[in-house]
């Protein structure tokens, strides 16, 4: 078999799996589910894990034969989410000599830029990563949805939908009247999440063909939920990938231009995200070390960074950071999946 190199590049909803032969070109690609176990649980993660082990080599690629493999994880944020993931990949009978496990922002970096640079990523949560001509790497934010990510897909659906709940308790918002288009759409959005969890749970309660049509039938008769009624049928919902769901549909509709609700979210989003590549510039370029602020790129990316409210916001924060090069501020528009395959063949590894 010929040699060859696996990028796994693994975020919240989803996971990307691509092979390369040693120039670099696309021998298979797959996905999976997500492999962070932050998003998915620690057993649906490693399930998906040994899925993609296992697709691989249905597709003629067994990663234990591979020359290098770079597992790009999101939720890799300490030594002790590396520890699980190299016994999952152990358990898989992968050598970790040959597969390196990171966070997948450095996936973003390296497929757009080569140090000095920083990465700052706004997908289901959010992170900034910087790496200086030394391969010194260090971050800022992607703590936790909790009390961080902020400017990531999961704190904007958050703070759209808080919004929206002030709106319908007829509390009002400073700035925003009650008549924003960013209400309309976040109402469909949350009607149409509600009218999925319905039928969810009354095909469920069914249990047979005969009592699923006859729920069909009655949910063509039934009226729409009232904004109320919908957000207490979502009260419970905490995944972060449904509240940046919700963003990523809010934000990227044409209304949302419109929608001083919108822009304010995006706004603020990218005040914070240009808050972490701020830092990371500031530790970049002091010490002994240190770079001019000039000869570092920044690649924005992430779901929420492709939307162009988001995108535009995002930029000319970045622009406003003390000697950064406009022109250096990069849209990241390739797949990071593609940065992994640059770190094996470069066995360029980063511990957390």
């Amino acid at each position: 078999m010929h040699p060859f190199f696996i990028s796994v590049d693994g975020g919240g909803s989803s996971t990307k799996l691509l092979v390369t032969d040693e120039a670099g070109t696309q021998l298979a690609t797959c996905s999976v589910g997500s492999t962070s176990f932050k998003s998915a649980g620690y057993d649906q993660a490693e399930h998906n894990i040994a899925q993609a082990v296992q697709t691989l080599t249905n597709l003629g690629y067994p990663p234990c034969q591979a020359q290098a493999a770079t597992w790009g994880l999101s939720g890799c944020d300490a030594p002790a989410d590396l520890a699980k993931y190299r016994q999952i990949l152990q358990d898989c009978g992968l050598d970790l000599r040959i597969h390196h496990v990171c966070n997948d922002s450095f996936l973003a970096l390296y497929a757009h830029a080569q140090p000095p640079a920083i990465v700052v990523i706004s997908g289901t949560g959010s992170i900034a990563y910087g790496v200086d001509r030394h391969r010194n790497a260090s971050r800022a934010g992607g703590l936790g949805y909790r009390f961080s990510d902020l400017g990531s897909g999961c704190w904007m659906g958050a703070q759209l939908l808080e919004a929206f709940a002030l709106h319908l308790e007829h509390i009002s918002t400073s700035g925003i009247a009650p008549d924003d288009p960013g209400f309309s759409l976040i109402e469909k959005v949350v009607q149409d999440a509600s009218t999925d969890k319905t039928a969810a749970e009354s095909d469920k309660a069914a249990g047979s063909d005969k009592a699923s049509a006859e729920s069909d039938k009655a949910a063509e008769g039934r009226k729409e939920a009232s904004p109320k009624e919908m957000l207490q049928i979502l009260s419970n919902a905490d995944e972060p990938s449904w509240f940046a769901h919700l963003a990523y549909l809010v934000l990227s509709a044409p209304e949302a231009q419109e929608s001083p609700l919108c822009t304010r979210v995006a706004q603020q989003g990218a005040r914070y995200l240009a808050g972490y590549v701020a830092e990371l510039v500031r530790r970049m370029t002091s010490g002994a070390e240190a770079c001019a602020p000039e000869e570092i790129t920044l690649v924005m990316a992430g779901g929420l960074t492709r939307i162009g409210l988001v995108r535009g916001a995002l930029e000319r924060q970045l622009a406003r950071i003390d000697g950064i090069d406009p022109k250096k501020i990069l849209a990241g528009d390739v797949d990071p999946v593609w940065g992994g395959i640059s770190m094996a063949r470069e066995r360029l590894w980063y511990e957390e």
